[in-house]
């Protein structure tokens, strides 16, 4: 991907195996590699599949407007946020100045409770079948918070 030259022609990845278990054409053990090639194609309407094997190599060449790149205006966003950066840092001056100590108690309950949380829905994520739906999604979202504010109350 050449962003830079305003030329975004895709992005290709290559996945090698750790292990020499792949019997090549040479006849020799040598690593499997996969390779995804992704090219940008903004006017296709529909993305092309292909994959080729040869040996101990697989690729999988895909077109479509999915490879072409992204730009997300982080700072349109900054510059917004930035007119209330002095009064978060005063708002949060006030509330050390005169609960300190429970603020900061409070705060640490809450990143325990986030993480806990966090790591309840990661696990619980990737145990669910993927044709999951959504009602089962926002059930295990509602239990990763109720363990994240079990969490924090213990703390």
């Amino acid at each position: 991907m050449d962003n830079a030259a305003g030329a975004n022609t895709g992005f290709h990845l290559t996945w090698t195996s750790d292990d020499a278990t792949c019997v090549g054409t040479a006849k020799a053990k040598e690593a499997f590699t996969v390779r995804l090639e992704n090219t940008c194609d903004k006017t296709a309407t529909t993305e092309t599949n292909t994959m080729t094997v040869d040996g101990c190599t697989a690729t999988w060449a895909r077109s479509g407007a999915d490879g072409c790149g992204t730009a997300i205006p982080i700072d349109k966003y900054i510059k917004t946020a930035a007119k209330f950066i002095g009064f978060i840092m005063v708002g949060l001056g006030v509330v050390m100045t005169f609960a300190g100590a429970r603020f900061l108690e409070y705060l640490g309950a809450a990143l325990v409770g986030f993480f806990v949380a966090m790591v309840v829905f990661g696990i619980g994520f990737n145990v669910l079948p993927s044709s999951a739906h959504l009602g089962l999604l926002i059930v295990l979202l509602i239990i990763a918070l109720v363990l994240g504010a079990v969490a924090a109350k213990l703390l």
